[in-house]
């Protein structure tokens, strides 16, 4: 059986020349196959930007099986795997514009997302 995956990641941002979030996502191969199942790879780049940001979520093609979202936390020392999101947000982008109030990203959704994976099997 065939299966698309999409997989996300963001551009450099702040003063890091790379972002591990990227370098790992475009190390993976594009196809991927488990015993009968193969599983096709789309990878994309995220702008860490406020003003693209509903654009972004707009491309995002719901004829996926499965969305990944990777990212980067500056204050890790490691690459970890993240198990929630947070719904909203507020802060600093890439371009210096800045959101002081806390902004909806997905209408109509919890304030926090969780993994649907089981996480401890891993």
């Amino acid at each position: 059986m065939n299966r698309k995956i999409l997989i996300t990641y963001f551009e450099n941002f702040a003063s890091r020349a790379i972002n591990a979030s990227k370098e790992v996502v475009c190390a993976l191969d594009d196809k991927i196959i488990i015993d009968d199942d193969i599983f096709c790879i789309e990878k994309k780049e995220l702008k860490v930007s406020w003003n693209d940001i509903e654009k972004q979520i707009n491309e995002i093609d719901e004829g996926f099986d499965f969305l990944i979202l990777c990212g980067e936390a500056q204050s890790y020392e490691k690459v970890t795997i993240e198990v929630k999101a947070n719904n909203i947000c507020k802060g600093v982008d890439k371009y210096g514009i800045s959101k002081d109030i806390n902004i909806e990203v997905l209408k109509d959704k919890n304030e926090e997302i969780n993994t649907l994976f089981e996480i401890n099997n891993f």
